[in-house]
């Protein structure tokens, strides 16, 4: 069916991408900047997705707010237009809808921020300077990948990130720098990313094609407060992945954060929970899940072991299997730090590890967002835990593997949503099962 270009219609309800739904003869359409229950006019901007942005609220809900960022929808921020209560109250829907039928749990409220502005730790930024313009720099517009929408504040990045993202900025702008061309594979600027840790420190680094050396120490000095790591990372790659082979570095190899009595280190390109200051919310819940202990517990998709440090003192042996070198680097550090004797790191694929466990106790398991492989879910399945603590930031992969899990003698006990994104329509949650 052809769509038109414009149209009035009520929102129903939200997808799980966080745009608003509703029904146009028949057909099931998106909507950008719709809340549930509001009647808006909206013109159509992807037809093949059938995504329209609303342009008019013709009937307001109660929810709707002015987001104080120009940018708001744009980027990342797709909830800024809604009160962080009713952000609350659309995020638990998401946890009824997904696991709808299974009524054997306890689903918890979820746990909000401690912060709803700038809470961010990490942000990937990227350059841009299309048809000879002046250098952009922030983040790309979301569903145009070759668009960048220049910033010079966002709302929800760390205050000091905003300022090294400023200073930057007017450094490469003066040293009339190209940027890379998304389309043509060239240019020398690619991208920044920032990091932050909620004990003050700042890692900075600026990655770039390998079409001239970058004066890492003349940016590190022009740096009106200067971070505590700096580096340059070089990328030919064609991917749009903010990863490159590290050339350079000023100051310390890594900065450090600490939770729950812990430190850990954060490499440039380890993983940390991207709202550190939330972090603590979710590692109690964990260990929470966790408390009954035991001999042995296994940490799936350990990045850099930060379960395993924080629960290692209820479990005799913890193994932590993580397939990312950086991520394994990382954990090694962090074992060492914390003076943790009884992890054991491994170095592997999650699929890997099919029938080399036995006698488990927990299994933690914390998959990316597309959540377990069938071959991860054969390893997980094949150690037997008697409980395992799932931790997910995608909710509709998590309901798919726990409905895959009840089918393998596993009970849902209890599921908790923490708000560690505000401003977005994304959530994590901690859930429980027990061996039948």
């Amino acid at each position: 069916m052809r769509l038109p270009r414009r149209i009035e219609i009520e929102i129903s309800d939200f997808d799980f991408k966080g745009y608003g739904m509703a029904t146009w003869k028949g057909t099931l359409i998106y909507v950008i900047n719709g809340i549930p229950g509001e009647k808006v006019r909206c013109h159509l901007v992807n037809w093949r997705k059938r995504i329209y942005v609303a342009e008019e609220i013709l009937e307001q809900s109660k929810y709707r707010i002015k987001p104080p960022c120009p940018f708001a929808q744009k980027c990342g921020c797709d909830w800024q237009h809604i009160s962080y209560d009713a952000q609350l109250l659309f995020k638990e829907k998401f946890v009824e809808k997904a696991f709808f039928g299974i009524e054997e749990a306890t689903y918890n409220k979820i746990i909000p921020a401690v912060k709803q502005w700038n809470y961010r730790g990490k942000t990937e930024l990227a350059f841009s300077r299309l048809d000879g313009k002046e250098l952009k720099l922030g983040f790309r517009e979301r569903g145009k990948f070759w668009k960048v929408i220049d910033l010079e504040e966002c709302l929800i990045q760390e205050e000091g990130m905003n300022k090294l993202m400023r200073e930057v900025k007017e450094f490469v702008r003066e040293k009339d720098y190209s940027a890379w061309n998304p389309w043509r594979h060239k240019g020398f600027l690619r991208y920044l990313v920032l990091r932050h840790s909620t004990i003050g420190e700042h890692m900075m680094n600026i990655i770039t094609s390998s079409e001239g050396q970058f004066p890492l120490k003349e940016l590190h000095d022009s740096f009106s407060t200067k971070p505590e790591s700096s580096f340059w990372s070089v990328s030919d790659s064609v991917a749009d992945v903010a990863f490159g082979e590290i050339k350079n570095k000023i100051g310390k190899d890594y900065i450090v954060e600490k939770t729950l009595g812990y430190e850990f280190v954060i490499l440039p390109y380890s993983f940390y929970q991207t709202n550190p200051y939330q972090a603590p919310k979710l590692y109690e819940l964990v260990r929470k899940y966790a408390e009954e202990g035991g001999k042995l517990a296994i940490d799936y998709y350990a990045g850099s072991a930060v379960i395993s440090i924080v629960c290692s003192d209820l479990f005799e042996k913890i193994v932590a299997i993580e397939a990312e070198e950086y991520s394994v680097n990382a954990a090694k550090i962090n074992l060492e730090k914390n003076q943790v004797k009884n992890v054991e790191i491994m170095h592997a694929e999650v699929e890997d590890t099919k029938g080399k466990f036995s006698n488990v106790d927990v299994a933690f398991v914390d998959p990316p967002r597309a959540g377990l492989s069938k071959h991860a879910m054969k390893a997980l399945i094949s150690a037997e835990p008697k409980r395992i603590v799932y931790v997910s930031c995608n909710v509709v992969s998590m309901a798919r593997d726990i409905r895959i899990l009840r089918m393998h003698g596993y009970k849902l006990i209890e599921i908790t949503p923490i708000d560690m994104l505000p401003q977005t329509h994304h959530l994590e949650l901690v859930g429980l099962l027990e061996k039948k």
